[in-house]
């Protein structure tokens, strides 16, 4: 039988059955072997040829990151895709950092796993739908309106969030009242606030000052 040569490494041996019996109606893999763990798929892996491991993050003695680590630094050509129920940012960076090829979620439909197979042996990676989203939005964290004010413009709006005048602001940072009326200015600008309110109103939340 030809096919790409797969082990499935789960501490739940339901979870590699249903995997094996998924997976036996594929023409393109071959289940060549099955590990309960990093430290087993090690083992394994010095007596059987595999060409693709897919691996379960959360194991025993040795979880998947590690285990995908030593198994790409002592196996080169051996590739692992990630297949687990573990989803959050951290997670799929530091698989794709330690040289796994792919990262899917357990709800995938055998294509999907041929798919990431096929990309993996040519060398590309495949991540989940939802894995894509986590890694896009650690990579573009949404920005609060007040990462664009200077030190100064944050004294100046946690002053107007205590309810202080321009005057008032002034006398208590050493500044003229002008010059006052120009970092307010500048704040509903940079924030886009309408008015005064809706500023320390914004301060509040993003707890730089409170009520």
């Amino acid at each position: 039988m030809e096919g790409f040569r797969i082990m499935i490494v789960d501490d739940h041996p339901v979870v590699r059955e249903g995997l094996r019996a998924l997976l036996s109606k594929s023409t393109e893999m071959r289940i060549v072997a099955e590990a309960g763990d990093g430290l087993e798929a090690l083992g394994k892996l010095k007596a059987v040829e595999v060409d693709l491991v897919l691996m379960d993050w959360q194991l025993p003695n040795m979880n998947g990151l590690e285990a995908t680590q030593k198994i790409r630094e002592s196996h080169p050509n051996v590739k692992v895709v990630m297949l687990t129920n573990r989803l959050d940012a951290e997670a799929v960076k530091s698989a794709i950092q330690n040289g796994a090829s792919g990262y899917l979620l357990k709800d995938v439909s055998r294509e999907d796993i041929e798919h990431a197979v096929r990309n993996a042996m040519d060398g590309r990676t495949v991540l989940h739908s939802e894995a894509q989203d986590q890694l896009a939005a650690s990579l573009n964290p949404r920005k609060s309106p007040l990462d664009e004010l200077t030190s100064r413009e944050r004294d100046v709006l946690t002053l107007i969030a205590k309810g202080m005048s321009n005057k008032e602001i002034g006398n208590s940072l050493s500044l003229t009242e002008g010059t006052v009326k120009g970092y307010v200015s500048s704040i509903l600008s940079k924030t886009g606030a309408a008015d005064r309110t809706q500023a320390a109103l914004l301060a509040v939340r993003s707890g730089l000052a409170e009520l």
